[in-house]
């Protein structure tokens, strides 16, 4: 969608045969277009075509031959200062607003969460977090215990506390392993531990995968959106997915979500950067040095305040302290759509 922005041409989805749903795409989402859904009729010639091409067919990201500068991490140069003043990280707030365009679902998909919903009796406040545990068995992602995030939940509920006389603890676990939730409520009694009630009771490899599942998947995006607190791994693609949907609940959703593990990239991403506003000398040798300046591509986050990442001026890989480093923005020129009357779209 953001290439299709970028290039002034209208991107239409070619979804049967989805390996989430053997409707389609139309099945769970209502159309990108309502007047334009099919170039059957036209020639179409591959990635990256050229300006006189009338359809231009684009593979998978992962396997564009041309990369287009359009593509993520790129912020288009006529938003990027007024995001600055707004926002922590602009490229996830980009992303997000085309992902709320294309985020439309149908009726039927609608009235299934507000049914699931109703029934799993959602309150707030409540904290959600999103275990991905299944992955294990294909590729050894690596493994936090349930410790490691509802730590972070537990000094959230404390600092309500301290303002207020609020008692619930309330918490919605989102995973395809059920024995993540028969731990956590063992293990934290004194929280309200709610779930998805369609969570396989036998873990499966890659569940979302089987048909009708993404609803499910789905009704767990949705809550999750509405906790007031999001902890996940954003090493999952669901995770990065929610931070980004976060940004069209709020002016600057990245405050409202913890990650355990990494800081946000985009699939297929030339480099994740970071410019380093402070100095840093190397305590012991798995640091880096740092100076105002360098440009760091960081690999990895840690919730001790420290990053991994490369340095580009040293070319050395190690630890820093996050603090010492800020976005390094990536700005490109969009179109604009100065001659799209404003009053006609609305």
């Amino acid at each position: 969608m953001i290439i299709a922005y970028g290039l002034e041409r209208t991107l239409i989805l070619e979804s049967q045969n989805w390996q989430y749903h053997e409707g389609g795409w139309d099945r769970i989402f209502k159309s990108l277009s309502n007047s334009c859904t099919t170039a059957d009729a036209v020639a179409t010639v591959d990635w990256p075509g050229s300006h006189d091409s009338t359809v231009i067919r684009l593979p998978q990201v992962d396997r564009l031959s041309h990369r287009s500068q359009y593509l993520p991490l790129a912020v288009p140069e006529d938003l990027v200062n007024r995001l600055k003043i707004i926002h922590g990280n602009p490229i996830v707030w980009w992303i997000g607003q085309i992902l709320k365009y294309v985020w439309k679902l149908q009726p039927r998909t609608t009235r299934y969460i507000n049914y699931q919903m109703e029934k799993i009796g959602i309150e707030h406040p409540f904290v959600g977090i999103q275990v991905r545990r299944t992955d294990k068995l294909v590729n050894e992602a690596k493994f936090y215990s349930i410790e490691k995030y509802m730590d972070i939940v537990d000094e959230y509920y404390n600092s309500i506390e301290l303002k207020t006389n609020f008692t619930k603890r309330r918490v919605y676990i989102a995973t395809e392993d059920y024995s993540v939730i028969t731990e956590t409520k063992a293990k934290y009694p004194q929280y309200e531990i709610l779930h998805n009630p369609n969570i396989p009771k036998i873990p499966k490899v890659n569940p979302i995968h089987s048909f009708d599942n993404i609803f499910d998947l789905i009704l767990d995006i949705h809550i999750l959106l509405r906790s007031n607190l999001l902890v996940c791994t954003l090493s999952s693609n669901l995770c990065r997915l929610l931070y980004t949907l976060m940004e069209t609940n709020y002016l600057d959703g990245s405050a409202n979500v913890i990650s355990i593990d990494s800081v946000y990239w985009y699939h297929n991403q030339e480099y994740n950067k970071r410019k380093v506003i402070l100095s840093h000398n190397a305590e012991n040798a798995a640091e880096i040095d740092l100076i105002p300046g360098d440009i760091i591509d960081v690999d990895e986050y840690s919730l001790n305040g420290y990053s991994l990442g490369t340095n580009f001026r040293t070319k050395k890989t190690g630890w820093f302290p996050s603090f010492k480093v800020e976005v390094e923005i990536e700005v490109v020129k969009f179109p604009t759509y100065s001659n799209i009357d404003n009053k006609k779209t609305l």
